[in-house]
């Protein structure tokens, strides 16, 4: 069927004949020659990866008939620098405009009230982009590696922003969350420039290195309506100086701030009844730790940890945190104070392991 549409190419130019309702799936793939193209008002469907390669493409109108845009529809265009969606459209598809390098600005009309998954993957030209009013989620990857993205404006309809929606947009610095949000997905905005985020009190789920290696993030703020804060979260954000973990927190996952060399202080609070390897792997400049009672601590929580002074337990049985002490990775027990409840301190001093720390002291927990 592709072979019927080259007889619409004169040189560089496609002129498609009004009463055409539909242009296939691959119809143009791969002309890499093509530069214009004309589509007549006559066209309702253009299908999957209609225009997929065309990388000479540098602009192009789509008219107010066409009303679906097939997967991939645009994908590989790279010398595309505009393009206009029409009201008709209700949905940019999956890969739409995936690796459209040369594409500086986009109008996404109101009536757009769905993103595919990686529709804008890898525009690594977009500075800037309005998302629809009516939107309620930012799909899957929809805006990685959109390298050049200084700002994005999202609205209050969202509730959730997919898994690496924004990933590796490197010099994204500044977002706002909208206050109807309830999840931030795995990886959603690992690798970007921001440097500091509210999360809004309707989020329940911080994703798997949501902010992963967000090496300028200094301050974050997490309310207490988060109940899960997934693994590598806060990985590597290493100009994080410090962190409040939310008294709605039971968990705390896996190298959720491992490598966080900013941190100087952690305090743990009471609900938290565990805290998963290597969860604070790596933070070279934390230097004082506070553990509530009950609190199971699984190997290298403190892996290289080199600079801890003063570990505080609220534990009153040094029987009850020994051994998760004992594996949690600590460095050089001789230079580090432990500070206990008054009136714990004598069963402290008295304690084969404990009593390798430099001092055991007495204080108001």
């Amino acid at each position: 069927m592709r072979d019927a549409y080259k007889a619409f190419i004169h040189g560089s130019q496609a002129i498609i004949p009004q009463g055409v309702e539909e242009i296939d799936a691959f119809a143009f793939w791969k002309c890499s020659d093509l530069t214009s193209i004309e589509i007549p008002e006559s066209v309702r469907k253009i299908g999957e990866n209609a225009f997929d390669g065309c990388s000479g493409l540098t602009s192009i109108k789509i008219p107010n008939s066409v009303t679906e845009l097939g997967d991939g529809v645009f994908q590989h265009c790279s010398g595309l620098t505009s393009i206009q969606i029409p009201n008709s459209i209700t949905k940019i598809p999956d890969n739409a405009f995936w690796g459209c390098t040369g594409l500086t600005s986009i109008e996404i009309p109101d009536s757009v009230t769905e993103f595919g998954k990686f529709a804008f993957w890898g525009c690594s030209g977009l500075t800037s982009i309005d998302i629809p009013r009516d939107e309620t989620r930012i799909s899957q990857g929809a805006f990685e590696g959109c390298s050049e993205l200084l700002s994005i404006s999202i609205p209050d309809s969202v509730t959730d922003i997919g898994d690496y929606a924004f990933r590796r947009c490197t010099r994204l610095s500044n977002i706002i969350l909208p206050q109807n949000v309830t999840r931030i997905g795995r990886s959603a905005f690992e690798r970007c420039n921001i440097t500091s985020i509210e999360i809004p009190d309707s989020v329940e789920e911080i994703g798997f290195s949501a902010f992963g290696y967000c090496s300028k993030l200094h301050s974050i703020r997490i309310p207490d309506s988060v109940k899960v804060i997934d693994s590598f979260a806060f990985a590597s954000c290493t100009a994080l100086t410090q962190i409040e973990i939310p008294k709605s927190i039971t968990t705390i996952n896996e190298s959720t701030f491992s490598r966080c060399d900013g941190l100087t202080h952690v305090v743990i609070p009471d609900n938290v009844s565990e805290i998963r390897k290597h969860a604070f792997f790596g933070c070279a400049r934390l230097s004082s730790i506070e553990l509530p009672q009950g609190v199971k601590i699984w190997p290298h929580v403190f892996h290289d940890c080199t600079a801890v002074k003063e570990i505080k337990l609220k534990e009153t049985d040094p029987e009850k945190i020994d051994a998760s002490l004992y594996i949690s990775g600590l460095h050089d027990l001789t230079k580090i104070s432990v500070l206990v409840s008054s009136g714990s301190e004598n069963a402290y001093r008295n304690h084969e392991f404990f009593g390798k720390f430099k001092e055991i002291l007495p204080c108001k927990l």
